[in-house]
C-alpha cells in the first residue's frame, strides 16, 4: 500500500479570508469527466493533476512522509492555518483518520522551489506555477458534496448541478481575490497524505 499526496490551493480575498480555488479532487473528477472516466487518460493528464504525482523523495522533503531517514526540518509547516477555507476544512475531514501529516506553505515558498538544487522540489515549484498561469486557480470552487443516493460526490460546477445565480456570485466573488502575482502570500498551498 502506498502514500498519496492530497493538495489544496487557496487564495486571499479581499476582505481577508482565505478561499479554496483548486483541489487535488476536484482536477481528477474534471479530468474523469471531461474524459468519460477514462482512466488511461491519466498519462496526458492536466498540470493540476500532475501536482499530485506519487514521489516519495518529493514527499520527504515537504513534509517528512515516507522518508527513509527522518527529516529534521521539513518544508510544510507542520500546523494548518487557523482561517482554513471552508473548503479546504472539508476536503481534509472528507479523509478522517486515513489523512495523515497536514502541513502548508506560503506561495512564495512554493514557487520558489523552482530555484531548488533539488530536482524534485524544482519540478513541483514549475509544475505549481504553471497550475497557477493555467487559470485553474483563478475561480473560487463551490462547496462539493457527498451524494448518499449516487455514492458519489458531487461537484456543482462540474457536474452542472450548480444554480446560475450562484455560478455568477461566486464569479463575481472571484473578482475580490487578491492578485497572486503582485503579493505570492496571496496564495498558500495546502498537502496531506492518505494511505
Amino acid at each position: 500500500m502506498g502514500a498519496d499526496i492530497h493538495w489544496i490551493i487557496e487564495r486571499r480575498h479581499r476582505n481577508g479570508t482565505w478561499h479554496a480555488v483548486a483541489t487535488k479532487s476536484h482536477s481528477l473528477h474534471r479530468l474523469f469527466r471531461e474524459t468519460g472516466f477514462n482512466f488511461g487518460a491519466w498519462e496526458q493528464r492536466p498540470e493540476d493533476a500532475k501536482l499530485g504525482a506519487r514521489n516519495y523523495d518529493l514527499f520527504s522533503l515537504l513534509s517528512d512522509v515516507r522518508s527513509e531517514n527522518t527529516v529534521e526540518n521539513p518544508i510544510m509547516n507542520s500546523e494548518l492555518p487557523d482561517d482554513l477555507s471552508e473548503m479546504a476544512r472539508l476536503e481534509i475531514d472528507g479523509y478522517g483518520v486515513d489523512g495523515h501529516s497536514h502541513g502548508w506553505a506560503g506561495g512564495g515558498m512554493v514557487l520558489g522551489f523552482t530555484r531548488s538544487r533539488d530536482e524534485n522540489l524544482k519540478r513541483f515549484g514549475k509544475t505549481f506555477r504553471e497550475v497557477l498561469l493555467s487559470g485553474v486557480a483563478d475561480l473560487i470552487l463551490p462547496r462539493n458534496f457527498y451524494d448518499e443516493a449516487s455514492r458519489d460526490w458531487i461537484y456543482p460546477d462540474i457536474d452542472e448541478t450548480e444554480p446560475a445565480h450562484d455560478r455568477l456570485l461566486r464569479i463575481r466573488d472571484s473578482e475580490n481575490l487578491l492578485p497572486w502575482e503582485d503579493d505570492h502570500d496571496n496564495l498558500r498551498l495546502i498537502v496531506f497524505y492518505d494511505n
